[in-house]
């Protein structure tokens, strides 16, 4: 078979990168025409704000279009711009509107890409003010905050007073960064990892939990299209009620005894090894011969067993608070001698190969010939308390 054209240019542009013409892109049409090699050429404004014009277009329009392609190569091209590459006033306005669309959508390119286009560059107060605002309805907009490369009084003022917001609980490190940028004694303190554990362990339950009523639901319609029970089906149902009935008698973090035997105790005899994997499994085997919607569209294959979650945060719990003070220190702003003599504070048997590999991202020597000698003092594990 003989190579098609695309495909010679492709391979072209790949061994020789080069500045495209720039008039290469005009209308959608050129965008699907150079689909196979456009992604290869090096960064050209006046080609980016052309990609950027038509993506604007079609995003605010009821045009059908290749939505994941289009804003991919939008943010493929933007990467490769040179240091000194200013967005103008005009297209700055135009990215704020597509950015704010994008978030309310459910387009994840777009996402992508509109955080790409605002990302390591100084925002307006005003799209800083709009950030903090909705900062709870994506993580993309929680994450532009932050990840703000930046300092500003209206972050840290953010910080301050949504530092235990139930919203952030899982962006701890970022949150911790930011509060060491304003004072780089800061330390967090072991109530808030605690209830940040806590939360940890509530969402797995309810995301469990919406998981099982779903599943119960599923298996409801397929019995209708049936005309009987899929085969399997008591099996599931009885073994998904003993997850509900283990809801009920899960032990909190403030129990008494916090290991897993006492945990496996008050649950009692409940089979609870049913994995998502052999649920998923099951469901596939149907959703392969009948049309039905798949509920693991709509749930995170991330959700672990009770069990496995309980045993995984009694596991690490006792470190939990180094690692995040470890994370803090590398995403925060401050100098890098400041950083070595930070982490080398939060060092304990769990963290040691965390502190190997952030040194090596920092590229710190200093760091590496520290845990080559092994000359450290380990920091005191994290302890609960009861709360009467």
């Amino acid at each position: 078979m003989l190579p098609t054209k695309d495909a010679l240019i492709r391979e072209i542009i790949k061994i020789n990168p080069k500045v495209p013409s720039p008039d290469i892109i005009q209308n959608y049409k050129d965008v699907t025409k150079t689909k196979g090699y456009l992604r290869y050429y090096n960064f050209h404004p006046l080609v980016f704000e052309s990609l950027f014009n038509i993506a604007y277009q079609k995003f605010f329009s009821e045009e059908r279009y290749d939505k994941k392609y289009l804003f991919d190569i939008v943010r493929i091209h933007y990467k490769k711009r040179p240091k000194n590459y200013v967005h103008s006033p005009e297209l700055f306005d135009k990215i704020v509107l597509l950015f704010k669309g994008a978030m309310l959508s459910d387009n994840p390119a777009a996402k992508m890409c509109a955080r790409s286009l605002v990302r390591n560059i100084p925002l307006p107060e005003e799209f800083l003010e709009w950030l903090m605002k909705h900062f709870s309805v994506s993580e993309e907009i929680a994450t532009t905050l932050l990840r703000y490369p930046f300092e500003h009084p209206l972050i840290y003022k953010w910080v301050n007073q949504n530092f235990e917001d139930e919203d952030l609980r899982q962006r701890r490190s970022e949150l911790i960064a930011l509060k060491l940028n304003q004072d780089h004694t800061f330390k967090v303190s072991p109530s808030t990892i605690i209830a940040d554990l806590e939360y940890y362990i509530q969402d797995e339950i309810n995301g469990y939990k919406r998981f099982i009523n779903d599943s119960i639901l599923y298996y409801n319609e397929l019995e209708t299209d049936l005309g009987a029970r899929p085969s399997g089906y008591e099996e599931f149902e009885q073994k998904m009620n003993n997850y509900i009935q283990m809801y009920s008698v899960l032990p909190s973090l403030n129990a008494d005894v916090y290991d897993r035997s006492t945990i496996m105790q008050q649950i009692g005899e409940i089979e609870i090894f049913l994995s998502l994997y052999e649920i998923e499994s099951f469901f596939k085997h149907y959703h392969y011969r009948y049309k039905h919607y798949r509920i693991f569209e709509s749930h995170s294959t991330s959700h672990l067993p009770i069990e496995e979650v309980y045993s995984k945060v009694l596991f690490y719990h006792p470190h939990e608070l180094a690692k995040r003070m470890i994370y803090g220190v590398f995403y925060s702003n401050l100098p890098k001698k400041t950083k070595e003599r930070l982490i080398k504070v939060y060092i304990t048997e769990k963290t040691i190969s965390l502190i190997e590999r952030i040194a090596i991202k920092m590229k710190s020597t200093t760091l590496l010939k520290w845990l080559m000698e092994g000359n450290y003092t380990f920091f005191p594990a994290l302890r609960f308390k009861m709360r009467k």
